[in-house]
């Protein structure tokens, strides 16, 4: 829950102008605009429709914490897009190396802190546990 937490209090920092705890479309549109004008009013539109389940045009506590939670599933999701080579939800030291840019001391570094264990597997729970011991895991 720590993760989530951290990008809801991000979120409503970035966003929340009046200091409500909910975000308005007009909030949102603007934190976009300042990020990508090309794509705010479509990343906007996306964002109400899918999450404003209410539809009061504004996000709240709930609404904001599900959509917190969608952007935590994703980035897991791309890691193990990027590294889980064999597909069996699980990184490997040798899936790591052979994936890493930066060679092998760096994915020596990151294995490490992530292999609790020490059985060379690097898993789901291992990561979340690892983020959670870091201020920012969640909580799943």
């Amino acid at each position: 829950m720590a993760y989530v937490s951290k990008e809801i209090t991000k979120f409503l920092r970035d966003c929340d102008k009046d200091g409500d705890n909910r975000v308005t479309q007009a909030e949102v549109l603007a934190y976009y605009n300042s990020k990508d004008p090309k794509s705010a009013q479509k990343l906007t539109n996306q964002l109400f429709k899918k999450y404003d389940k209410d539809r009061s045009g504004d996000l709240n506590i709930d609404e904001i914490t599900k959509y917190a939670k969608g952007l935590l599933t994703r980035e897991i999701s791309k890691v193990l897009k990027q590294f889980d080579t064999n597909k069996d939800k699980k990184i490997t030291y040798a899936e790591l190396i052979s994936n890493c840019e930066d060679g092998e001391l760096v994915a020596l570094m990151t294995f490490g802190d992530l292999n609790k264990n020490n059985d060379d597997v690097v898993t789901v729970d291992e990561i979340r546990a690892y983020l959670n011991s870091h201020g920012s895991g969640p909580q799943q």
